[in-house]
């Protein structure tokens, strides 16, 4: 395909999809480029004998899928004037803090189409200490996703951005604080007589503490037992001490001995 040598201003943001070339060096010059006006999308080609690019496209790979497959998703963006959005997010409001904090979200191009490039980012905010965290967003599967469980209970806001474009969606949730004690209102008394009886123990109600506590104080499994300990060294070991007692006599000994004492 071949273009008129020149440049091109545009008096709207504009993105560039190809550029022109001379001998394979880049001019940084549009050859095809979109851009929004309003509601409506459009594209400009500076350029002729397109017919040239779909031929070459099937010498290189043997079919036209390559070239077709790009047309189309361009006639499908160009076509396409509805505002939906590209940034979708999936959370709850309320977690339980024995499960896990899971958000996902989906990122897709302009024509809709989900993009798997992506760099998502999510910035979580505490509402009581006005702390902040980032994390990145992981690709999983068709989604992205970020595991935030980490966080401790409160109220958070959080915000997701996308790195290069200027997408965000915002939101906030809640961690709620897990109470075993709460999980269970009732105490599960079969259980418990099974576990009673398989220890060959028993089982008591509140009514039963008096008896509760005579059968303790009376069970011989629970007498208390007092242990000693005692360590026996014998002076010889101590080397140093030893050594001392022998000079202390042998000095005495030579003392009584110089003034005829002995």
């Amino acid at each position: 395909m071949y273009s008129h040598y020149g440049k091109t201003q545009f008096q709207v943001p504009f993105q560039t999809i190809l550029n022109k070339t001379i001998n394979g060096i880049s001019l940084s010059q549009p050859l095809l480029a979109t851009f929004e006006d309003l509601d409506h999308k459009e594209a400009v080609l500076f350029g002729e004998n397109i017919w040239q690019w779909r031929a070459q496209s099937f010498l290189n790979t043997n079919n036209f899928n390559a070239f077709d497959d790009f047309i189309g998703k361009l006639i499908q963006y160009l076509a396409s004037n509805k505002k939906r959005s590209r940034l979708t997010v999936d959370y709850e409001s309320f977690y339980e803090g024995s499960n896990s904090v899971i958000i996902k979200a989906e990122y897709f191009d302009k024509n809709y189409v989900f993009d798997d490039s992506g760099a998502l980012q999510i910035t979580v905010t505490n509402r009581s200490t006005q702390t902040k965290k980032t994390f990145p967003l992981l690709l999983k599967g068709n989604h992205y996703e970020v595991d935030l469980s980490s966080l401790k209970p409160s109220s958070y806001n959080f915000t997701i951005k996308t790195t290069g474009e200027n997408i965000a969606k915002s939101g906030r949730f809640e961690i709620l604080a897990y109470n075993v004690e709460q999980q269970f209102l009732n105490a599960d008394v079969t259980r418990l007589n099974q576990v009673a009886t398989n220890t060959t123990g028993k089982s008591y109600f509140v009514d039963d503490t008096s008896t509760l506590i005579s059968d303790l104080l009376n069970d011989n499994r629970f007498t208390p037992i007092q242990k000693s300990k005692k360590e026996t060294m014998p002076l010889i070991d101590w080397k140093y001490l030893l050594a001392i007692i022998v000079l202390s006599l042998s000095a005495e000994w030579f003392l009584r001995k110089y003034n005829g004492l002995i």
